[in-house]
C-alpha cells in the first residue's frame, strides 16, 4: 500500500474491476488509496468531497460506468479544483478495467501538472512526492506497465495426446502433439506444431490386411487473446499441413510393395480456449479441421479405403507460459 497522499475512490461498487484496477493503479504510484460506496442516484460528488475533507484527503476519485461511457470526476484539494471528464470505451477494447483505470490516472495526473508549472498553491493539501513523480517527465509509462503486461506472455508450448480423423469409418488416430506457439505483436502469434503416430488403424478383408499410421507437421500465423484477468484465453491459427501416412501389409493405388509411406498437403483452421491454473500452467483444448488436395487410398481388393480428404483433429493437454 502507498504511504503518499491520499486518494478516495467513489462507487456505486466498490468491488467492481475498474475501481480495484485504479486502486493497484494509485497505490503502486506512492499514494494512500481508500475506497467509499455511494449512492450515484442521490448527491455522490458531494458526498465524496465531505469524506475527502474529512480524512484530509488530496483528491477524490468518482467513476460512473453507463452505456459505454465513463464519467471520471475529479476534486483535486491539491491544486484546488474540479475536473470533470466523459470518455468513451472503445467497442473493440479487450480490457475495459484497465482502459478506465488508465484513464483516471493520467487525468489525475493531468490536474496535479499545476504542481510543476506553478510555485503558487491555490489546494488546502500540499503536494508531496507521490504527486510531483507522477507529474514528472518519467511518468507517461503507466505506473505499474499493466499495458506492457497483457501481452507479456510469449511463448506457449503445449503438450498433449491427440485424435486425427481422416476415415469416418475406421478408428481415429492417437498421436503425441507438440506445439510451440510465439507472440511476434500483442496477440499476433505464429505457430508450428507436430504430431508422432502412437496407434495404428487395421483395415481387414478376405484377400488380406493393412495396417495405417498417421503424422503431421503444420505450421501458420494466428492470434491469442488475453482474457479476463488472464485466466480464460483463446485464440485459432491458420496455415499449412503437412500429412505423412505409414502403410504397412498391402499395395495402396498402384504399389504393390509391403511397406510405403505417402504424404499430402492441405490448409487448415485451428481454434482453442485455455484455462490458466497458475501463471505458468495452462490447460488447453484445441479443435483442427482441413480439406486436403489429394488422399491416399488403400486397396484391398475390392475394399477401398480413402484417407485425408477431410479430417479433423481434437487435442487437450497441458501449456507452459514463458
Amino acid at each position: 500500500m502507498g504511504g503518499g497522499v491520499k486518494v478516495i475512490i467513489g462507487g456505486d461498487d466498490p468491488s467492481q474491476g475498474f475501481v480495484l484496477r485504479l486502486k493497484a493503479e494509485l497505490e503502486s504510484a506512492g499514494f494512500l488509496v481508500e475506497i467509499q460506496k455511494v449512492d450515484l442516484k442521490g448527491d455522490p460528488r458531494r458526498e465524496l468531497d465531505v469524506a475527502a475533507r474529512k480524512i484530509g484527503a488530496g483528491a477524490a476519485v468518482l467513476l460512473n460506468k453507463a452505456m459505454g461511457f465513463v464519467e471520471i470526476w475529479i476534486t483535486d484539494r491539491v491544486t484546488g479544483k474540479i475536473v470533470i471528464r466523459k470518455v468513451k470505451i472503445p467497442e473493440d477494447e479487450q480490457f475495459p478495467d484497465t482502459f478506465i483505470a488508465l484513464s483516471s490516472v493520467e487525468l489525475l495526473r493531468a490536474s496535479f501538472l499545476e504542481v510543476a508549472t506553478s510555485s503558487i498553491s491555490h489546494g488546502s493539501v500540499k503536494a508531496d512526492a507521490a504527486v510531483k513523480k507522477l507529474v514528472s517527465p518519467k511518468s507517461d509509462e503507466p505506473v505499474s506497465g499493466v499495458v506492457e503486461n497483457d501481452f507479456k506472455e510469449k511463448v506457449f508450448i503445449q503438450l498433449a495426446p491427440s485424435i486425427l480423423i481422416a476415415n469416418f469409418k475406421h478408428a481415429p488416430f492417437v498421436n503425441a502433439q507438440t506445439s510451440i506457439d510465439c507472440r511476434v505483436y500483442k496477440g499476433l502469434s505464429l505457430s508450428l506444431s507436430g504430431r508422432l503416430p502412437m496407434s495404428t488403424v487395421k483395415i481387414k478383408s478376405q484377400e488380406g490386411s493393412a495396417k495405417v499410421r498417421a503424422g503431421d507437421l503444420y505450421a501458420g500465423a494466428g492470434y491469442i487473446s488475453h482474457g479476463k484477468k488472464n485466466i480464460i484465453n483463446g485464440g485459432f491459427s491458420a496455415g499449412w499441413m503437412l500429412l505423412v501416412y505409414k502403410i504397412t501389409g498391402t499395395p495402396f493405388e498402384d504399389y504393390s510393395g509391403h511397406e510405403t509411406t505417402f504424404t499430402t498437403s492441405s490448409p487448415y483452421l485451428k481454434g482453442f480456449a485455455s484455462l490458466s491454473f497458475t501463471k505458468k500452467v495452462r490447460v488447453r483444448l484445441s479443435i483442427l479441421s482441413g480439406y486436403s488436395f489429394t488422399d491416399l487410398k488403400v486397396k484391398i481388393g475390392e475394399n477401398v479405403n480413402t484417407f485425408g480428404k477431410f479430417y479433423l483433429s481434437t487435442s487437450l493437454g497441458i501449456v507452459f507460459v514463458y
